[in-house]
């Protein structure tokens, strides 16, 4: 019996080194979470807008296009407990902080991560990167393919798709996104019969609301331009719940403006990257009519 567990540990111990080397070095490959999360740490106090919200604020607002100080805390398929989560770790350090945009897109109030299949993945990055308490221990090899970082570092390719400032950058025009058939399967992907977290999502938008009048910030709710494509083709009653949401919310409260740019003229095809996100240069002109339009809060 001793040899036989000799035997094992002798097996066991090299195993253990191998794998605690590979995840130790996963963790050191650069990602968006990652960047995201330490430049909060490093600058949380020096940025007058802070972007919140999922894949269309992620593509569609670019903080170097903005007049003043302003970081993308956005990313891809975030909902609005995270945002929360996000927003109240750093916003007692934020003393320069004068607006919070909040995105209120056609699928934000029906909407929880862990309705998803993938968000056991996420949430594992919100864990190992962010600290988000229920996935603090998860570890980067028991994501699927965790090997890919590792082939993508040895080809010398990014696997970080964000700038410094937490734009991502990887949307670039596509033409052939823009048509019907990929409206139809994203509008349906969105569309959601089960309203049951409404009620939930209605108190996180209140909560965050709450802590920035709390600080005498302001709170700005805010539809990203889609195409008329998309637009055509969106459920009326859901439709009607995303306005009625951030509608109520701004008329009850005197820190919250909504401003609604889903059918926003200036924008054309050419800004796009598919159906319902804005391309880097459809990013780029966005950003600079928020920016815009921020300033004119305070004339």
């Amino acid at each position: 019996m001793k040899k036989f567990l000799a035997k094992v540990i002798w097996f066991l111990v090299p195993l253990a080194v191998v794998l605690a080397g590979l995840e130790a070095y996963l963790r050191s490959v650069p990602n968006s979470y990652k960047l995201k999360y330490g430049y909060m740490q490093r600058h949380s106090g020096t940025v007058e807008t802070l972007v919140l919200g999922s894949s269309h604020t992620y593509h569609g607002l670019k903080p170097s296009c903005f007049s003043s100080p302003c970081f993308n805390l956005a990313y891809s398929s975030q909902d609005l407990k995270r945002d929360d989560y996000l927003l109240s770790r750093f916003i007692d350090g934020m003393d320069s902080l004068k607006q919070v945009v909040v995105p209120i897109s056609y699928h934000t109030m029906p909407e929880m991560m862990e309705d998803f299949s993938s968000s056991e993945v996420l949430l594992k990055y919100y864990g190992m990167y962010m600290d988000y308490p229920p996935a603090r221990f998860s570890f980067e090899l028991t994501i699927p393919r965790w090997y890919d970082k590792i082939l993508m570092q040895l080809r010398g390719e990014s696997v970080c798709k964000s700038d410094s400032l937490g734009f991502g950058t990887d949307y670039m025009p596509e033409p052939d996104n823009l048509d019907e058939e990929h409206a139809l399967s994203t509008v349906a992907y969105h569309t959601h019969k089960d309203f049951s977290h409404v009620d939930e999502n209605m108190r996180i938008l209140e909560h965050i609301i709450s802590e920035c009048g709390r600080r005498g910030v302001k709170v700005i709710l805010l539809t990203t331009p889609v195409t008329d494509l998309y637009c055509d083709n969106l459920d009326v009653r859901q439709l009607e719940l995303m306005h009625a949401c951030a509608d109520s919310l701004a008329s009850w409260h005197d820190n919250v403006v909504y401003w609604d740019f889903m059918r926003d003229a200036r924008f054309s095809y050419g800004d796009f990257h598919d159906v319902d996100h804005l391309a880097v240069n459809g990013a780029e002109k966005f950003s600079r009519i928020l920016s815009d339009s921020i300033k004119s809060l305070y004339r």
